[in-house]
């Protein structure tokens, strides 16, 4: 077991990933300062706590210790397993994201030990995470953008339609009113044809009217009157007034 076993840990100590030796009960048989780390405890603390036989989950625990122990997996199927983005809390209380790889090592003595390894991805993860947020923030931006850009062709394709239904009323309510100015000014030049007949009818009877003898308007005057008795009453400044009655135009007094 010695050579062998210090060989591993000697390869665990130079790596820059934390490690793990566990024994067939989980134990912690060897650390390297990045798992050290990891756990939060001073150097003498966790030296004290892997002496006392703690076992991996109560220094370090991964998010799949209870319901998925890879190392007990590893045993079961006898080969190297890994997992990846595998999520963890370290000691000082930040979230951590990582590759865990165990893998089942026998060692001289014929103990079957495992080497668990965890490689710290926080960075990578969070940087691909952010990057897929930028993506879906941008599609989503785009997707926004285009059904903007389509409501606003809708829009101006229904303002245009309406400003062209509206320039079309006009049109015919221009063509309408202008044909009805048209009319009212035709009513009104035959309005005043009819009325310069009149006129010149009436101004024709005037004037051939003025140039006939008195006896023949007085006669026509006199026909005009037949049958229309005319009551003039004279006043004076006499108490019995004197009464003045016509029978018949024409007749005698």
């Amino acid at each position: 077991m010695a050579k062998l076993f210090h060989q591993i840990t000697q390869l665990l100590d130079g790596s820059v990933d934390a490690a793990v030796v566990l024994d067939a009960e989980r134990r912690v048989l060897h650390y390297n300062q990045a798992y050290e780390a990891l756990t939060g405890l001073r150097g003498r603390q966790l030296a004290e706590k892997v002496k006392a036989g703690a076992r991996c989950h109560e220094l370090f625990k991964l998010e799949i210790c209870e319901q998925a122990c890879l190392g007990c997996k590893v045993r079961e199927v006898g080969r190297r397993l890994r997992v990846d983005e595998i999520g963890a809390r370290r000691g000082d209380g930040e979230d951590l994201t990582f590759i865990v790889t165990a893998a089942p090592v026998e060692l001289d003595d014929g103990e079957a030990v495992v080497v668990e390894t965890y490689r710290d991805v926080t960075a990578d993860v969070r940087t691909r995470r952010l990057a897929e947020v930028d993506r879906d923030q941008n599609k989503e931006m785009q997707e926004k953008r285009a059904a903007l850009e389509e409501a606003l062709a809708t829009s101006v394709a229904t303002q245009t339609q309406i400003r062209r239904e509206v320039d079309t009323q006009k049109i015919e309510k221009v063509a309408i009113g202008q044909a009805a100015l048209s009319a009212a000014r035709q009513r009104a030049v035959e309005l005043k044809g009819q009325l310069d007949a009149q006129y010149s009818g009436r101004k024709a009877e005037i004037d051939a009217f003025r140039v006939q003898p008195v006896e023949r308007v007085m006669e026509r005057l006199g026909q005009r009157l037949e049958g229309v008795t005319i009551e003039i009453q004279p006043w004076a400044n006499d108490s019995v007034p004197s009464r003045l009655q016509i029978e018949r135009a024409g007749g005698a007094l």
